[in-house]
């Protein structure tokens, strides 16, 4: 989580006011107050005192949660992407390409051990898709018959937090090709995971009344209880995330689309599908050095597939 919120330092941060004109231009609030009346509505101080008004528009030291706070306010389906012009001649992409691809090499190594611990290995013609529902499972597709299928979705499944990396990398990645990013339906996603690892708690039974949450279980209920009389790091995560929470219900998690992330998957490698700046094996070939490099970057590939 902690990259792609650099990934949106960089990308939006620097542009704020561009990106303002392009989010909001047909707002009934004008581009220079959005920030300060989602702020105030939030009725969160912090969020509030962090917010100043300049010649230039608006700056804030948090923009994930006035990105959200603004999709809130405004109850526009698209009003929570993220709208980013990256290039690669940016010192930032560089170094954000730099970082996804230390950590593709840390997630491909992770899930070669999950295979061969599980005795399954695959020739280099096999090409498989990796799927990762709403729950952050993994199912895949491509095997060669239905029990290799089952065996491989049982290993990739049994190692904690896999899924969920996977599609916090593939954010990212999104981010770098200036592709729209949905900041609720990210929140949705993670919220859900949290409330069900943390609590065994289902978001669909929960509703926001008056404000007030409700339809919380005795465990969720405890746990904000909790976190509400301490003031460490982890009680701090649990605030966030049923601040979180709180949004994501006040806009309607039914108009929200379920996260869902695929990639392709061969020789021990993950493929990203439907990008220019993808961190397969072959994909990296055709950009990495060069841009890295400072020269122009080659056009992008249509074949996903090593």
């Amino acid at each position: 989580y902690k990259e792609i919120n650099i990934c949106r330092k960089e990308v939006e941060g620097v542009r704020i006011s561009e990106l303002m004109k392009q989010q909001w231009t047909n707002s009934s609030v004008s581009t220079t107050n959005m920030f300060t009346v989602a702020a105030e509505n939030s009725g969160d101080n912090s969020l509030v005192s962090q917010v100043t008004q300049s010649s230039g528009g608006v700056t804030t030291n948090n923009m994930s949660d006035l990105f959200s706070l603004c999709a809130t306010y405004r109850s526009d389906a698209t009003s929570d992407s993220y709208d980013s012009s990256y290039s690669t001649t940016d010192s930032s992409f560089k170094v954000n390409a730099q970082a996804a691809l230390k950590n593709r090499d840390s997630l491909n190594t992770e899930i070669q051990s999950v295979l061969s611990a599980a005795g399954i290995k695959l020739d280099s013609a096999t090409k498989l898709t990796f799927t990762v529902g709403a729950d952050s499972s993994i199912s895949v597709s491509g095997a060669k018959d239905a029990a290799t299928k089952a065996k491989i979705e049982a290993a990739l499944n049994s190692k904690t937090g896999l899924g969920a990396t996977m599609i916090k990398q593939n954010v990212v990645v999104k981010l770098l090709n200036n592709q729209d990013v949905s900041q609720l339906q990210y929140d949705k996603w993670e919220v859900a995971n949290f409330l069900q690892e943390k609590a065994g708690q289902d978001i669909s039974d929960l509703s926001l009344v008056n404000g007030q949450l409700t339809g919380a279980n005795e465990k969720l209920t405890a746990l904000i209880d909790s976190a509400d009389k301490s003031g460490s790091s982890s009680a701090k995560t649990v605030q966030e995330m049923i601040a979180s929470l709180k949004k994501v219900l006040s806009y309607g998690q039914d108009k929200i689309p379920d996260m869902s992330v695929s990639y392709g998957y061969q020789r021990g490698a993950l493929i990203d599908k439907n990008v220019q700046y993808g961190f397969g094996p072959n994909q990296l070939k055709s950009w990495y050095a060069q841009v890295m490099s400072g020269s122009s970057s080659s056009s992008s590939s249509s074949n996903y597939w090593v």
